[in-house]
């Protein structure tokens, strides 16, 4: 993955908690990465995400 994508990627997060009741809380959290690159020995793109 190294070689086709060079080095690290960047992550975006964000969370947040509620509180429902004195015993209940609500925690809600979305992540996203991606990052492009070229394929060995064709050179074609490629991309990663999730």
């Amino acid at each position: 993955m190294r070689k086709i994508y060079e080095n690290g990627w960047a992550e975006y997060q964000v969370e947040a908690t509620q509180t429902l009741c004195q015993q209940l809380q609500l925690w809600e959290g979305v992540g996203w990465f991606g990052k492009n690159g070229h394929s060995l020995g064709l050179n074609n793109k490629t991309r990663i995400q999730q």
